[in-house]
């Protein structure tokens, strides 16, 4: 363990924290764009120490100021993450991730540096910028704002603002821990792991790798710390904590829902329209985030037999769960349903009013010797999400009885060993995109990511072969998964493989649809959708989005916005600087005006039929298997496997 001299700012090692003379003080921060680093400290040792300079004088502002105040406090040594770490090997690296949280428990105090709230912030709970600083939304600082015993928080200009006891009640406010844990009066093994995940789900790392290594402290894991690795960090954490722990809030994450056995009723003549592996469809979760919901849930074994609704075909045993290639080998107890290839299983979780389960059904992709292999839930309908966790204890829920046997006014949950797909698979973590390897378009990755954007439906026309026409989901809000819009890109038949595109709003309302209609492939009007004749092969669209009727299904809770927004949709088409017969798509999102009912948002003043350009009527083509009519079909009547899943779920649950 290296730590800085307070009189000097060297470098100093010492073979353990407790061999640390007196005892050492460390900080708490969020980096600069510009840190001095190992070498760079160990460099101004190096050339002051001859001419007889303190090399603390030529420190950066942060390493200096800290040596002083700590040297005020009575420290001789202070131990700072960016200059005491050599980062240059990968070995040490590890050893200090692994070693933060302890390293952060033995120290005198931690000193919580907040770059962005200025020092006439004397009275913090009264401070917009102390509940606001950017150090309450790091990763890393979670585990610095718990491990230490003693927490001082400093202003800009190194004043103390007040230390984690006396501010714990705001404290919690803004980061949704506890009192008692923020005080030291609450073992933090005592809190479920479903709740300390939710400590995380609003922070933010730098690298996704260390969603994960900032964590391994609060769980008490340590393992090898690979960068590059990404989000496969998060899933090694899980899979620690869940060969150490008994503890299953570790896959109670994402948000209950009442309305899931009502939505699986509906859907249950054809599961197969919402399988999917999207994030929510795995036993572990992508991320920190997917916890967001799950402060309140705990680890419930001994209410295991107190259900009036069901029962345990025996007691006084806890559930395993074992990692495999195959999947995570869970013996739990499982509710048989009436629908073909869809279980519950009893998590032995409960919020404070509720007791949950885990919707599984079987994977149609996967097919083993050992058993059918589960996936988890069941999609929202933007696709973004999946309703998993099942409220078990709703009294008299007409919902629940749809898909459970409850002729004996209860049900009996069997333990049984299942197997559950543990995350997407590999292949699934990348997007393909098949236009691409076609001359015809190119689709850049970083606008995907940049609108949130994905391939959901390719090559089902009859007269284009291979991945033509394409479409493609947008999202005009794309931080929220908000106003989702579609592209549509193809060549046209007459004249001979002429370009086209067009743009159409992704509306939740929806016509009544029918299997027929999966095969309908998107088309286009030639008087408007050819690329060639647009004026500099560009095109402008306005779209208007209404409230939806019934928002419930949606991942994001702003659906529930009754105001029309208007956003203002610019694509255009360049060659390629590496094809010159090959057209690049451009795609930029503006506006975001808002209208409400009644009058003026705030941004737009006009109605909503203003200004708007209508979207051309699409022809619906014969399918290759001869099912479908030659009409017209208004934009909003648009059709692909995911429309026609949003209407089938829509039209069960209102019609």
């Amino acid at each position: 363990m290296w730590l800085l001299s307070t009189h000097r700012a060297e470098l100093h090692f010492f073979p353990t924290a407790n061999d640390v003379p007196r005892g050492y003080a460390i900080l708490s921060h969020v980096w600069d764009h510009v840190e001095q680093s190992f070498q760079d400290v160990q460099a101004l040792r190096d050339r002051y120490t001859a001419t007889g300079l303190n090399p603390r004088d030529f420190a950066s502002p942060k390493i200096r100021n800290f040596c002083i105040l700590a040297e005020q406090h009575g420290y001789d040594w202070v131990w700072i993450d960016t200059c005491c770490i050599d980062k240059s090997s990968s070995a040490e690296l590890s050893e200090a991730i692994n070693s933060m949280f302890r390293w952060y428990s033995l120290a005198e105090t931690c000193y919580a540096y907040l770059a962005d709230v200025p020092s006439y912030s004397n009275d913090p709970a009264g401070s917009r910028a102390f509940r606001q600083s950017k150090w309450h939304t790091r990763g890393w600082t979670l585990q610095e704002l718990i491990a230490p015993d003693v927490v001082v928080f400093l202003s800009s200009e190194w004043k103390v603002l007040g230390t984690r006891a006396g501010l714990a009640e705001l404290l919690q406010v803004v980061t949704n821990i506890p009192v008692n844990v923020l005080r030291l009066q609450m073992e933090l093994s005592s809190v479920s792991i479903a709740a300390r995940m939710s400590w995380a789900a609003k922070r933010k790392t730098t690298r996704p790798e260390d969603e994960a290594y900032c964590l391994m402290g609060i769980f008490r894991i340590n393992m090898p710390t690979l960068y590059g690795e990404g989000r496969q960090a998060f899933q090694r954490l899980q899979e620690e904590i869940m060969r150490r722990s008994t503890d299953t809030t570790l896959f109670a994450w994402g948000t209950p829902s009442e309305r899931l056995p009502d939505l699986l009723w509906n859907l249950q003549d054809d599961l197969s329209m919402v399988h999917g592996h999207i994030e929510g469809s795995c036993l572990f979760a992508s991320g920190p985030s997917a916890f967001r919901s799950s402060a309140d849930v705990v680890f419930t074994p001994h209410l295991q037999n107190t259900s009036a609704r069901w029962r345990l075909s025996k007691t006084l045993t806890v559930p395993t769960f074992s990692n495999n290639a195959y999947g995570v080998r869970a013996h739990l107890p499982v509710i048989e349903t009436k629908i073909p290839r869809v279980i519950i299983a009893v998590l032995f979780c409960s919020s404070s009013t509720q007791r949950y389960g885990l919707l599984l059904h079987t994977c149609s992709e996967a097919t083993s010797p050992l058993g059918s292999l589960y996936d988890t839930g069941i999609p929202t309908l933007d696709r973004q999400a999946a309703l998993r966790l099942v409220p078990l204890d709703e009294d008299d829920d007409p919902n629940l009885d749809k898909v459970i046997d409850m002729s004996k006014g209860y049900v009996v949950a069997e333990w049984r060993d299942v197997y559950i797909r543990a995350l997407q698979p590999p292949y699934r973590t990348i997007q393909r995109i098949p236009v691409n390897r076609n001359t015809s378009f190119y689709i850049p990755r970083w606008l995907l990511k940049e609108y949130a954007g994905q391939l959901i439906r390719q090559g089902s026309g009859p007269t284009q072969p291979g991945p033509l026409p394409a479409t493609f989901l947008f999202y005009a809000d794309p931080k929220h998964h908000s106003f989702p819009f579609l592209l549509n890109v193809g060549r046209c038949t007459y004249p001979s493989g002429t370009r086209w595109a067009n743009v159409v709003r992704f509306e939740n309302r929806s016509p009544t649809a029918s299997q027929a209609r999966l095969d309908i492939a998107p088309s286009h009007d030639c008087t408007l959708d050819h690329i060639r004749s647009w004026p500099d092969h560009m095109r402008d669209l306005d779209l208007a989005f209404s409230p939806p009727p019934d928002p419930w299904w949606s991942s994001d809770p702003r659906a529930r916005n009754l105001a029309t927004k208007y956003f203002t949709v610019k694509i255009r088409f360049t060659p390629s600087p590496i094809n010159a017969d090959t057209r690049l798509l451009h795609l930029e999102v503006g506006g975001d005006r808002t209208m409400v009912e009644g009058g003026d948002a705030g941004s737009d003043t006009r109605s909503p039929e203003a200004e708007i350009v209508p979207l051309p009527p699409l022809e619906v083509r014969r399918s290759q298997s001869g099912i479908g009519l030659d009409e017209q079909l208004q934009e909003s009547e648009v059709l692909d496997p995911i429309m026609t899943e949003f209407e089938r779920i829509h039209d069960g649950l209102h019609g």
